[in-house]
């Protein structure tokens, strides 16, 4: 994306385009992932429990532009009806149970007994070597919601009928305190629901060179900065006085949704971002900030 028109220091720009609020848009063809659906149609669910039974089976790491981590899961249907359409949220969680990357998984049209494999692409902030995204993820987060039969709403069925699947090759934290949001069901898989998985724990970085103290979202500091369920980011924590990040316009609470055009979710990945720019010769960074509903995009100087 490229902001509207030059960018003047100490005067974040609006954007010209608001992003859709909430997750990010689901899987989509044409994005080089292969994700095709895979029913099986004899085998049924491998625990004999009455719910929706879920399992990661394998994380791959590419090179793709658009995703550098493809995860691959299993959903099986334990009820004793068809679901039209099911929808949850993934979260990927690195050891320390912080989110790196967020998608919607959209399934449809399983049956009784079924099980369907699928693949959801992640773009997760660069912070090592590129071998080392996937390799990293500690556990899953999985969240529901939507669960339709029909026009029959299953959402509270589906909910509480989670269970994971065995052989999952990522520990799965079930989150059953989301709320329904049907709207994460719409064609074409885009995801409007908002995104409420937040980890317990922050983890913070404090800046120096631009002075700045960047923090992940976690649930206390969502509460206390009210930072809404559809935002993700960094959360500007501490802004010091006549540095690099006061003269950009950065204040505390604003969220730092992107640097230099790529996501960032953990203060490792908005230092990566900084490396990197010193390692090209560059003497600021492009910043895409969140601030009460609107989205600003503003320069900090490196010095």
């Amino acid at each position: 994306m490229v902001p509207p028109g030059p960018i003047g220091l100490g005067a974040p720009v609006r954007r010209s385009r608001r992003r859709v609020g909430g997750l990010n848009q689901a899987l989509s063809a044409g994005l080089g992932l292969v994700c095709g659906a895979l029913a099986l149609a004899q085998a049924g669910p491998t625990q004999a429990e009455s719910g929706v039974g879920f399992r990661v089976m394998e994380l791959e790491t590419t090179g793709l532009q658009s995703h550098n981590c493809s995860v691959w899961v299993e959903l099986a249907n334990g009820l004793d009806r068809d679901l039209s359409g099911f929808a949850a949220e993934l979260a990927l969680l690195d050891p320390a149970g912080a989110v790196v990357g967020r998608k919607v998984l959209v399934i449809r049209d399983l049956r009784p007994g079924g099980h369907r494999i699928d693949g959801v692409g992640f773009k997760l902030p660069v912070t090592g070597r590129l071998p080392e995204q996937c390799g990293s993820i500690g556990a899953v987060g999985l969240m529901p919601l939507a669960c339709q039969s029909g026009a029959d709403d299953l959402f509270e069925l589906c909910r509480g009928g989670l269970f994971e699947l065995p052989g999952s090759q990522r520990p799965i934290l079930i989150r059953r305190d989301g709320q329904a949001a049907p709207a994460s069901l719409n064609d074409g898989g885009e995801a409007k629901a908002p995104r409420r998985f937040r980890a317990k724990t922050a983890k913070s970085l404090n800046i120096e060179r631009l002075g700045v103290t960047l923090s992940s979202i976690s649930v206390e500091l969502a509460r206390d900065f009210a930072v809404p369920d559809t935002i993700e980011g960094l959360l500007v924590t501490a802004v010091s006085a006549a540095a690099p990040a006061a003269e950009s316009g950065l204040k505390p609470g604003d969220i730092i949704a992107e640097l230099d055009q790529e996501p960032v979710l953990e203060p490792d990945g908005a230092e990566a971002r900084l490396a990197l720019a010193l390692d090209q010769g560059r003497r600021s960074l492009l910043v895409l900030v969140e601030r009460a509903g609107e989205e600003l995009f503003t320069v900090i100087k490196i010095p």
